[in-house]
């Protein structure tokens, strides 16, 4: 029953960022790239990093859950909180990154 409610969760997410932001795609890719041994040893490290960073978000999840559980409202509210949430945490990011 859950599954359900999670494409409009990915769909109220996007939207909620896209709306400020606009449609345009939202990264760009070189054709080509040279790959060397530090760019390697670089991305090995990048790799830990984000390894502790999942553990993180892993138990960050956890304790949201617990917090949505004890929420007495109607799935679908909560997951359109969920997206609004999500939105926004990607809209900020954006924002912090943006080109000058």
């Amino acid at each position: 029953m859950t599954h359900s409610f999670q494409s409009p969760l990915g769909v109220v997410s996007y939207v909620t960022f896209a709306s400020v932001e606009g449609f345009a795609p939202l990264f760009s890719f070189p054709t080509s790239a040279t790959v060397s041994g530090g760019v390697l040893a670089l991305t090995a490290l990048l790799g830990l990093i984000i390894a502790f960073v999942a553990v993180g978000f892993t138990w960050v999840f956890h304790r949201i859950k617990t917090l949505y559980g004890s929420m007495s409202s109607r799935l679908l509210v909560r997951f359109v909180i969920g997206g609004v949430v999500v939105g926004l945490l990607a809209l900020a990011v954006r924002l912090y990154y943006r080109e000058a």
